[in-house]
């Protein structure tokens, strides 16, 4: 029995090292990696990260160009959106940009399907935080507030570099890639079906919500200030789907610049890659028109400054 106990005591000694040792390695490759990456420590504290911040999904990453809002308001600006991610994944990101830097501005894209609307798989939001979670503890916090779970697994330092992230390591470590156009990416090609796909609602996600809600609130304590954009929709004619977030907004008395259906861009489908995303074209008469208005909302909160 005894020799049993001590066998048993080594095996998962063994499991704890191999563990620890793959997790130390990951995280020294991921630091020491020689490729700028979309989301990391060196590129969010860079001195053109400081003023304007651009947050969202694939609709904030392909239709808001950086530079145009930078030649436009006289502040820089770098896009950190985010494929197919949303609060859930985006207020990490915050928390991690709040802690090293105070942006002027976060402007944020905000998508019904991943800002607002209820999912039945969320845990792929948080895969590319886990790897923060020691050096930022509000992280390893907001994560275990949405999936209590992770709490325990968040244990395992091999967990916190999963498959995905794990690949994405290896498969940068020794490359010397930049991100070109301060985070933007154009889009090519031209939508060809012109049929307007009718939107599918889904209840209101309450913690989705609740994390809207409590962004606002952060970057205001924090002394930064925050606007929500809604870019275009091809032939888009409700915006049922965000009346929730309307309501919050009202609430929280948030300015919020709303070109779902902006005829000017959702009736012409040469603007459009494919229903939801603009192509270079679309995204470069977007960013001049957000630009301006961006622009007239800072020097009117300048004017009204206490």
């Amino acid at each position: 029995m005894k020799n049993f106990i001590v066998k048993i005591i080594i095996f998962f000694s063994g499991i704890a090292l191999i563990d620890f040792t793959w997790g130390t390695l990951f995280k020294y490759l991921d630091a020491h990696s020689k490729c700028e990456k979309e989301f990391n420590k060196q590129r969010i504290s860079t001195k053109d990260f400081q003023d304007l911040v651009i947050l969202g999904s694939s609709r904030g990453k392909y239709h808001y160009i950086p530079q145009t809002i930078t030649d436009s308001t006289g502040y820089n600006c770098q896009n950190f959106s985010a494929r197919s991610q949303g609060i859930l994944h985006l207020y990490g990101r915050y928390l991690l940009i709040s802690k090293i830097s105070k942006p002027k501005l976060i402007i944020y894209d905000i998508f019904s399907k991943y800002d607002i609307e209820s999912e039945n798989d969320r845990l792929h939001y948080i895969n590319e935080l886990k790897p923060y979670i020691h050096e930022t503890p509000k992280i390893k916090l907001y994560i275990e507030d949405i999936f209590p779970l992770e709490k325990y697994k968040m244990h395992s330092y091999l967990y916190l570099y999963n498959s995905s992230n794990a690949y994405d390591i290896l498969y940068h470590f020794r490359r010397n890639d930049t991100i070109p156009n301060k985070g933007f990416i154009a889009e090519t090609g031209i939508l060809e079906k012109k049929e307007v796909y009718p939107h599918t609602y889904s209840e209101p996600d309450t913690i989705k919500l609740a994390y809207l809600s409590q962004l606002i609130d952060e970057t205001r304590q924090k002394g930064s200030d925050i606007v929500f954009c809604i870019s275009p929709t091809y032939g888009e004619t409700s915006s049922k789907s965000y009346q929730k977030f309307f309501e919050l907004a009202k609430k929280k008395k948030v300015t919020i610049f709303n070109h779902l259906m902006d005829k000017r861009i959702t009736n012409n489908n040469k603007y459009f890659k494919d229903h939801v995303h603009l192509n270079k074209e679309g995204a470069t008469l977007y960013s001049t028109i957000i630009a301006h208005e961006i622009k007239e909302y800072l020097k009117h909160k300048e004017v009204n400054k206490p």
